[in-house]
């Protein structure tokens, strides 16, 4: 997810299930015919607890997110979106879509060896999920499954859990 994507999940769509969380983001960059969308980002449980994503959901609202949070949306104001990510101090207050993008480069640079560039986040789970063999088609967001069957004929396995597949202790 883009640093954007991420700013704009709004946490009471939040969807919390056994396995998974799906969150919705409200009015991404993409657009259909020209009118802004919400795209839903379900992110799946790994078996492996330092890797649980789920939890580490379930964590954080209690201790970060338990109040909403809502602002009007960044580009357009009569959408209101309850953030989920806050400021550490101040849990009244959305991280900014720079904030963001920082923290995720202060991560994102401990998966590089010294000299190394720093890869772009919005091309890590892309990168990582293609290397580990998840067919590309699982990992977008795309306007119509016909364009896919006809342009790409790729794998349409939905039930892929990507979170599995790329992170492991190996």
């Amino acid at each position: 997810m883009r640093a954007s994507d991420i700013h704009r999940i709004d946490d009471i769509r939040t969807i919390r299930k056994d396995n998974s969380v799906v969150f919705v983001i409200v009015a991404p960059k993409e657009r259909r015919q020209g009118r802004p969308i919400e795209r839903p980002c379900k992110i799946k449980s790994h078996t492996n607890l330092m890797f649980f994503p789920v939890h580490a959901y379930d964590v954080y609202k209690a201790r970060m997110a338990m109040i909403p949070c809502s602002r009007p949306h960044i580009n357009d104001k009569n959408l209101t979106v309850n953030h989920l990510f806050r400021y550490v101090n101040n849990s009244e207050k959305p991280l900014t879509v720079d904030s963001i993008s920082r923290n995720i480069k202060s991560v994102s640079k401990f998966m590089v060896n010294e000299r190394e560039q720093i890869p772009k986040a919005r091309a890590i789970r892309a990168t990582l999920a293609t290397n580990a063999g998840i067919p590309a088609i699982t990992q977008a967001f795309w306007s119509g499954a016909s364009m896919l069957d006809n342009h790409y004929q790729l794998s349409r396995d939905i039930n892929l859990n990507i979170t599995e597949t790329i992170l492991t202790l190996n």
